[in-house]
C-alpha cells in the first residue's frame, strides 16, 4: 500500500512520526518549498511536479497532508484524480475558495508582512482556538523554526496566486477524510464541513488537540484507525 504523507511548517520526520511508527509504513515527504534552496521560480505549480514525480508511474497512492500540505495535496488531487486512491486533508490554511471569516487575511498579513523573526508567536497563537488553555509557543523555538516559518512565506505566497472553484473540488470523487482538532482556529472545522459538503464521498472527524498538534500527533492510533477504514474498500 502506498501512502504519502505531506507536511507543513513541522519537519516530515517530526509530525508524522507516531502515525507511521503505528501503522508501519508511510513515505514522508517535505515540501519543495522547505528544501535547501528554494526552488527557481518557485510556485505551487513546482510542488504539484514534484509530487508528480514521486508517484511517478504508480498507478495511485493513498495522499495525506497537514497545513500547506494539506493545501498542495488538495490541488493536486483536484489535477491529478486518477492517481489518488484516498485524500486525506488535515487542516489545511488554504482550499482556494473565498474566506470570508477573516483568518486568509490574517495569514497574509503574518506570512507575508511580519519580519520573519517575529512570526513564530503570532503564527502559533492565529493557528488555536481564541480562548482555548493551551501552553504558549516556547520561547527559544526549535533550531528547524526559524528558517521554515520564514520559508512558510515563500510556500503561503504560491498557494495565495492560485484559486479552487467548488466544481473542481467536487468532481474528485475518491474517499476523503477531513479530521481537523477541537481548540485549532475555528476556520479548520468550518473549512473541514465546508470541504465535506462539495466532495461527493467525504467524512469529518473531531479529535483532542489543537493546530500544532493536530489529529495525527495528539490520537495516533485512532488516526490510524481511521485512515485503514478509509482505504478498506481500496
Amino acid at each position: 500500500m502506498d501512502l504519502i504523507c505531506l507536511n507543513g511548517v513541522v519537519p516530515a520526520h517530526l509530525t508524522f512520526a507516531a502515525l507511521a511508527r503505528t501503522l508501519g509504513f508511510g513515505e514522508l515527504r517535505d515540501l519543495a518549498g522547505y528544501a535547501p534552496s528554494l526552488p527557481e521560480r518557485y510556485s505551487l505549480t513546482t510542488e504539484l511536479t514534484t509530487l508528480s514525480s514521486a508517484i511517478g508511474a504508480r498507478p495511485a497512492v493513498h495522499l495525506l497532508g497537514y497545513s500547506a500540505g494539506a493545501s498542495v495535496a488538495l490541488a493536486y488531487a483536484v489535477r491529478h484524480p486518477a492517481t489518488v486512491a484516498t485524500l486525506t486533508l488535515i487542516e489545511p490554511p488554504w482550499t482556494g475558495l473565498p474566506d470570508p471569516s477573516g483568518f486568509t487575511a490574517r495569514m497574509d498579513e503574518i506570512m507575508l508582512h511580519t519580519p520573519p523573526e517575529q512570526r513564530w508567536p503570532v503564527f502559533h497563537e492565529l493557528l488555536t482556538r481564541p480562548g482555548s488553555d493551551i501552553p504558549p509557543p516556547p520561547t527559544s523555538p526549535p533550531a528547524w523554526a526559524h528558517e521554515r516559518v520564514d520559508r512558510g512565506g515563500d510556500i503561503w505566497r504560491a498557494l495565495r496566486a492560485t484559486s479552487l472553484t467548488p466544481a473542481q473540488i467536487g468532481a474528485f470523487t475518491r474517499p476523503v477524510y477531513l479530521p481537523y482538532a477541537d481548540d485549532s482556529h475555528p476556520f479548520f472545522a468550518d473549512t473541514a464541513h465546508t470541504l465535506a459538503e462539495l466532495f461527493p464521498a467525504a467524512r469529518v472527524d473531531e479529535y483532542h488537540g489543537n493546530h500544532i498538534r493536530p489529529p495525527h500527533v495528539s490520537e495516533p492510533e485512532r488516526f490510524a484507525t481511521a485512515l485503514r477504514n478509509l482505504w478498506s474498500p481500496h
